[in-house]
């Protein structure tokens, strides 16, 4: 705990803040019925119907339900239409002032016999003095194995990954708090290979997430310089000068790299000082949540 904190002390932190923005899991109620009563300060906006959206129905009804001090709103579904199924289906969903309190999660699990972790998403939200923006990200956010996907997120929004893959990355302005956000969801199996499965674990997420899954590096010039001369001899620079036209995304750069027989492309990557802010974001969070968890 004394790293985490004294993480934060320097200050870099400021400039980017990690919060878990959402949360879906699958349960089983301790008694069976539709979602029980919640006192004050939980409020039922609606209970209604759900309309089925694909050819597989799942839930019969849902129940929106808002913490008017935290502002978290739970959408309970429920009357589950396959037998196959959690009886209950519970996705927990921030306000744009802050991380999910544990609090309201942890009240929640008290009417559960038990849980398993469908998604969650991660947020990590910038400021402008960090330097990190849309631009940015492209020209140095790397996500694993995701990769661009410029057919989808319109505009003004950078997306990796699909609905389908392990994780799915967004990165776009968030107008509402300031910050360029860029938002990591990440699926059931990403959480099942990591032994993800109940709420309490995810104090874990820090030491998974980084590098592995998101960092901001930029190509080492000098290595790459050097390995292309002993490679191609007097045709590396012009290969070099490919590499420089496409460097506005590491991706496209990276790939180029790769259809030129390079092997290993990352070892050529090195890490950008605002990878720091990422890693003081996280671990301030995870000090913040394995506290309230306790």
């Amino acid at each position: 705990m004394t790293g985490k904190r004294s993480s934060a002390q320097h200050g870099t932190s400021l400039r980017c803040a990690a919060r878990i923005d959402r949360i879906r899991i699958a349960a089983h109620q301790k008694v069976l019925g539709p979602p029980p009563p919640f006192s004050e300060p939980f409020r039922i906006v609606r209970d209604c119907l759900v309309r089925q959206q694909t050819s597989v129905r799942t839930y019969r009804r849902c129940r929106e339900m808002v913490n008017e001090i935290t502002g978290t709103r739970l959408f309970w579904q429920y009357d589950a239409a396959r037998s196959w199924l959690a009886p209950w289906r519970i996705t927990f969903v921030a306000d744009d002032r802050g991380s999910l309190p544990p609090a309201d999660i942890l009240t929640t699990l008290t009417h559960c016999e038990k849980h398993r972790l469908l998604l969650v998403e991660v947020a990590f939200d910038f400021t402008k003095e960090s330097g990190v923006d849309q631009h940015f990200v492209l020209g140095h956010g790397v996500f694993g194995k995701s990769r661009p996907r410029p057919d989808r997120g319109g505009a003004g929004q950078l997306r990796y990954g699909s609905r389908t893959s392990a994780t799915l990355v967004r990165a776009y302005r968030k107008a509402t708090i300031n910050r360029y956000r860029v938002e990591l969801e990440l699926h059931s199996r990403f959480l099942r290979s990591q032994g993800l499965n109940e709420f309490r674990q995810l104090k874990d997420l820090e030491r998974m997430l980084l590098p592995s899954r998101f960092r901001l590096a930029a190509l080492d010039w000098g290595g790459l310089d050097r390995y292309l001369h002993g490679r191609l001899g007097e045709k590396s620079q012009s290969v070099l000068g490919l590499v420089r036209a496409k460097s506005t995304s590491i991706h496209a750069a990276c790939e180029f790299l790769r259809q030129t027989g390079m092997p290993n492309v990352h070892r050529f990557l090195k890490p950008l000082p605002q990878s720091a802010q990422l890693q003081d974001a996280i671990n301030i969070w995870a000090t913040a949540f394995e506290e309230a968890v306790r």
